[in-house]
């Protein structure tokens, strides 16, 4: 019988979630869903114009709504948010409905490639109105646990492209 589940993507902020979320939808006859480009899409303006305009809180509650709607998906890998699983709620949703896979990368890598990624600003608003690297020591921190509890699997995608990080997460669930 064919795995008619959805397939979760976490982790932190440029840990892989959207590419190696492509990647593993290419590889397979999964489709693919960002949610943060849904919310976009939603609400017809970028992350960090909802939060300015709304605040994170109706953020997170849009960010819920679009999750739960999943449950009506099968066979889709879905990039969350960064910030999903800390709503306990989401995690019992998607442990439900899915595979949870938590996509990790050492911070120092994912300043990195905060630092380098163009549109960090307008689709990674501050969460905490810190330097980049403090905010990301720091919420990092707290999250971490939440990750490893939310998850099934977790790969480490600091050394490895989103290419090999799908190829990876392909071979380890043998779903697709």
């Amino acid at each position: 019988m064919p795995f008619n589940k959805n397939i979760y993507l976490i982790g932190y902020r440029c840990t892989g979630k959207t590419t190696t979320g492509r990647e593993l939808a290419a590889m397979s006859d999964f489709l693919f869903l960002d949610i943060d480009k849904e919310i976009r899409t939603q609400m017809s303006m970028s992350i960090a114009s909802i939060v300015e305009n709304h605040g994170w809180e109706k953020f997170r509650e849009i960010e819920k709504q679009i999750l739960f709607k999943t449950d009506k998906l099968n066979s889709h890998i879905i990039a969350t948010g960064g910030g999903i699983i800390t709503l306990d709620e989401n995690v019992r949703f998607m442990k439900k409905n899915g595979i949870v896979i938590w996509l990790k990368a050492p911070v120092n890598i994912i300043i990195r490639r905060m630092m380098k990624d163009p549109e960090t600003s307008g689709l990674r608003p501050s969460l905490t109105g810190r330097t980049i690297e403090d905010e990301t020591f720091s919420v990092l921190n707290r999250r971490i646990p939440i990750y490893m509890n939310a998850c099934d699997f977790e790969f480490d995608t600091s050394e490895l492209s989103p290419r090999k990080t799908a190829e990876n997460i392909k071979r380890k669930i043998h779903i697709l």
